[in-house]
């Protein structure tokens, strides 16, 4: 679950203290105001950029292109239908001419470039999105364009490795595990404010779930200590009232990860 539909749980509690920073300038305002900043702060939205998958595809295509008009001296070097295999499987004179063409890494890829040409039909065909080129003169010049567009597109998917790896894998990339944590404690798996977790495990008063540091376990739990306060004091900064009277509280109730309900 992404961090911006997990943060849909505090709505409730920001609600109760948007009008709070209106009050009159002093310690409990300036902590209130630097609660607000810190629930935006970690209930931002972190959302890693799609198009991975097709963006890879067209490299693929056009490394493909780029070896379909390649001279055909070039082609047989990785033509497994001429006996060509994967760089592990090298050996003698084949292992040493890889190498000298810079090693498994790059011969693994032009191999893949090689058997592309077929699985993508790039210049197989007369018709299609990339239909083969017959004129001699013309495929010299796309082997001239296509080389220096191949270049670049190797050059670009190495730049990404590092940063692909860092969006897909979760060892890596902790930032919104990091930011849930904070926002409600725990793990970083909860998607709301949990007993227990978020505040101490007993909902009964105020003090059994908010008093002392080891009940703030979150900003889910200091959010809701300072906007509230201890009785009487929380009275004070309830910012709805109930419009059938003036004198009337309205009761505000707060489900819980679980079954507990809390009514203030």
């Amino acid at each position: 679950m992404s961090i911006q539909q997990s943060s849909g749980a505090l709505v409730v509690l920001i609600l109760l203290t948007i009008d709070r920073v209106k009050a009159a300038a002093d310690e409990s305002e300036a902590a209130h105001r630097a609660m607000c900043a810190l629930t935006e702060a970690a209930s931002a939205t972190f959302t890693a950029p799609s198009g991975t998958a097709d963006n890879d595809g067209l490299n693929d295509k056009i490394q493909a292109a780029n070896m379909s008009v390649a001279d055909a001296q070039w082609q047989a070097l990785f033509d497994d239908g001429a006996g060509s295999t994967p760089y592990e499987q090298t050996n003698g004179s084949n292992r040493t001419l890889a190498d000298k063409l810079g090693g498994k890494e790059k011969w693994d890829g032009w191999s893949k470039a090689f058997a592309d040409i077929k699985a993508l039909n790039i210049g197989t065909k007369p018709e299609g999105e990339y239909p083969k080129i017959n004129s001699e003169v013309e495929r010299t010049i796309a082997r001239q364009q296509l080389r220096s567009i191949a270049a670049q597109a190797t050059q670009l998917e190495n730049t990404m490795k590092p940063l692909k790896a860092f969006l897909s894998d979760g060892k890596l990339n902790k930032v919104s595990t990091s930011l849930t944590q904070a926002l409600y404690g725990g793990d970083g798996e909860l998607s709301t404010p949990t007993l227990g977790a978020s505040f101490g495990a007993d909902g009964s008063s105020w003090n059994n779930l908010c008093k002392g540091k080891e009940n703030r376990k979150s900003i889910a739990g200091d959010f809701f200590a300072y906007a509230r306060g201890p009785p009487p004091a929380r009275n004070n900064v309830a910012p709805h009232t109930d419009t059938h009277g003036p004198h009337e509280s309205r009761r505000h109730k707060y489900r819980l990860g679980g079954t507990a309900t809390l009514v203030w």
